[in-house]
């Protein structure tokens, strides 16, 4: 994962969690997505930048 990019493996984040991150609740988006779907920390803390980084 040296591009940035998020695992292939890693599940879509429900809508709660794009909602957090795109309002800047990066915090909250990480656990949220580590709540609903079991994914790592790490892995969840990649996604959730990525989300928070869109327009």
């Amino acid at each position: 994962m040296e591009s940035g990019e998020a695992a292939p493996q890693a599940p879509k984040p429900p809508p709660e969690v794009e909602s957090a991150a795109l309002l800047g609740h990066i915090e909250e988006a990480v656990r949220l997505y580590v709540l609903h779907t079991g994914i790592d920390e790490e892995t969840a803390r990649e996604v959730v930048a990525q989300l928070a980084e869109q327009p």
